[in-house]
């Protein structure tokens, strides 16, 4: 009969381990989040902390780059390529512009590289787009999007790949 007492300890025993894990893991996990929160909360501060000049925040929440140099016309084999809108929208970046034909020859079909500037004339990143082929006066929107956010650029360049 003592054999059979002591067995009714174990499951008592376990039962105890059992809820002393428990515990560590809770309170283990509790540290875990509240350390993330703060990492996270740096990077945020830190990010805050970078100005951005050359934009305005609009009511929606869509940042507009307002650069005055980024607003110029740019010109690759006789297309004018105008009227650029760079914003940013939550993790999307996109870059318009109205590509004209003022020549009096078919221009374009052909790759493009453009060149994120900031206001020393570092890049900032390079994207890649296509410039179909228009005809004489003929137009077309320029469009090319990205994940990174480089709203705040100073200007663009232009490239033929």
């Amino acid at each position: 009969m003592k054999e059979r007492n002591s067995n009714k300890g174990m499951p008592l025993i376990l039962v105890v381990i059992l809820i002393l894990v428990i515990i560590l893991a809770v309170i283990l996990l509790i540290y875990m989040i509240g350390t993330n929160k703060d990492l996270n909360s740096n990077n945020i501060v830190q990010q805050n902390n970078v100005t951005e000049e050359q934009v305005t925040v609009l009511g929606d929440g869509t940042k507009l780059n307002t650069s005055s140099k980024l607003k110029g016309t740019k010109t690759i084999d006789g297309l004018e390529i105008s009227n650029f809108q760079l914003t940013a929208q939550g993790s999307q970046t996109v870059l318009l512009g109205t590509v004209k034909n003022s020549t009096t020859t078919v221009q374009g079909g052909f790759p493009i590289t453009i060149t994120i500037l900031d206001k020393q004339g570092n890049n900032i990143a390079k994207l890649v787009g296509y410039i179909s082929q228009l005809k004489p006066g003929g137009e077309e929107q320029l469009n090319v999007s990205s994940t990174l956010d480089y709203v705040n650029a100073y200007d663009i360049k232009i490239e033929k790949q």
